[in-house]
Formats: C-alpha cells, structure tokens, sequence
C-alpha cells in the first residue's frame, strides 16, 4: 500500500491561492491532509511557496503556523519562481511585469526564507535535505535521495514527464493526444534528448549533490574517474573563503550560510553556456 503521500498545497491563505490561480482553498488544503491522516497513510509531506503575489509576511507565517498544526511530517519551501523553468512560460512573469509592487522585494522574500527556516525548526523539524524541514530523514521521499543526491536513473512515463539514463536526458511529448498516439502505435514517446558530455556530467554530479545534501568524494570519483577537489578546485577554494562550502577528506557540503542561498551558491559552479543569466556570465564565473 502506499505509506507516504506528498500534496501541493502552495499556501493555506485563501487569496493567495486565488493570486496562483489555483482551484483549491485553504479549507480544503486542511481536509486533504486529514483525510490522508483518516486514510492510513503513515508520511504525509506538503508544499509551500514564498514570494507570492499579494502575499504579506503575516500571510506567510500564518500558512507556517497551519501547517505546524496541520500535523504535516515534512515540508518544502519554495521561493516562487517567476522566469519559466521548462518549456512554457507561466502567467506569473506577465504578472510580475504588470504590477511588480504586488510582488514582495528582495528583502521581503529572504525574511521569508529566514522565518520559514526558524519557525519549521522550532516545530521540530529539522532541515534533512535542503529546503525540505521534517521531523525524521524518512519522510523526505526516496526519489530525493535517488536521483537527487545519487544521481540515480528515472523512467518518465507520461506526457511531458522526463527520463534519464546514464548521461542522456529525454523528454517526453507535451501534447496529451499526440503522446497517446505514439503510445498506441508502440512506440515510445520521447520528443527529444540531451546527451551530457564529460563536463557537463561531471559538474551535474557535482551540483546537484551539493545543493541537496553533500558530494561523497569517493562516489564522484566511481562515477566520473577523477576526483571533485581536485577537477574543481578553483570554484571550491572560492567558495569556501566565502564561508559558503566545507571540504574534507571525504565529502564537499555547504555550510549553513551556503544552504541558505543554495541556488545562488551552486550558481557558482554552472558552465558558462548554462548560466541562467548569460550577460552575468563573465561576473560568476572566475577566469
């Protein structure tokens, strides 16, 4: 049966959710999560995002207090992400370009971060894997652990999921009924591909580790054939002189300060023809 369930609430304030376009309220955020409760299911993880147009901080950390009394076992914090990540580009950018005062400044949204970080600890839990705060590590689901920090091969079976296999990135097809019609002709349904290069794969095992837990120096080494402290050691003695990392004999790990501005800080590592900013490319990036 299934033990763990994870649920998309967003926020539990009601014109914040009307603000995302999402159908759902707060009310019937808090019965999902009962009935998941009345269900059987052992582990149940919610979402929560920051940033949001019209959201306030009293909004905030109401939606943090919910969830505490909610009972949620674990819980992703997520600023808003308001450039597309993907193939489409979602309304909040035209939102965003319309009204920028509805949105919360720089400032606003790292206090945000801070108080969702200290409220989610003294509810008692604690950050296990970046931005996910839990009472115990086995509610943050396998699948993070897997492919996140282990790099492990995923299988994407439906329209516009994705896949990937050793070094190579597929995509699936968007369009519901022209995956269908692919299905059904026995064939699979993938609109196109990455094949990652030895950089690319190199930095990929590197940051991706990073950002969620920590690089096990030994497991790169396996993957790859050569070791991270000394392939990128110019980026990790930078980063370390600016407090952000930690470097043993073993594993490399961001320090409190590095976590808290995970993004920014793995950034750092990015090949410059993936930066997501390309004029700040010269800036990030030594040399």
């Amino acid at each position: 049966g299934i033990d763990r369930i994870s649920i998309g609430v967003q926020s539990f304030e009601d014109h914040v959710l009307r603000g995302m376009g999402r159908s759902h309220d707060g009310a019937e955020a808090r019965a999902s999560i009962e009935a998941v409760r009345r269900a059987g299911i052992g582990s149940v993880s919610i979402d929560l995002i920051y940033g949001c147009k019209d959201q306030t901080i009293e909004d905030w950390l109401r939606s943090l207090d919910t969830a505490v009394a909610s009972g949620a076992d674990a819980w992703q914090l997520y600023r808003l992400r308001i450039e597309r990540h993907g193939d489409m580009q979602g309304k909040v950018l035209d939102q965003f370009r319309g009204d920028r005062d509805r949105f919360a400044d720089l400032h606003t949204v790292r206090r945000m971060k801070a108080l969702g970080v200290v409220r989610s600890i003294a509810s008692g839990r604690q950050e296990h894997f970046t931005r996910i705060f839990a009472t115990a590590r086995e509610h943050v689901t396998q699948y993070m652990w897997d492919y996140c920090c282990d790099l492990a091969d995923v299988i994407g079976l439906g329209a516009s999921s994705w896949s990937n296999h050793g070094r190579t990135f597929l995509l699936n097809i968007a369009d519901i009924d022209a995956w269908a019609a692919r299905v059904e002709e026995g064939r699979v349904p993938v609109d196109r591909g990455l094949h990652r290069d030895v950089e690319t794969d190199a930095r990929r095992s590197l940051i991706s580790p990073l950002k969620n837990d920590r690089v096990r120096k030994e497991r790169f080494k396996a993957r790859l054939g050569f070791d991270a402290g000394e392939r990128f050691a110019p980026e990790i003695a930078r980063l370390r002189d600016l407090g952000l990392l930690v470097e043993d004999d073993t594993t490399i790990r961001l320090t409190p300060r590095g976590r808290f501005i995970a993004d920014e800080t793995v950034m750092q590592l990015f090949q410059r023809p993936f930066l997501p900013y390309p004029e700040l490319a010269h800036a990030l990036t030594p040399g």
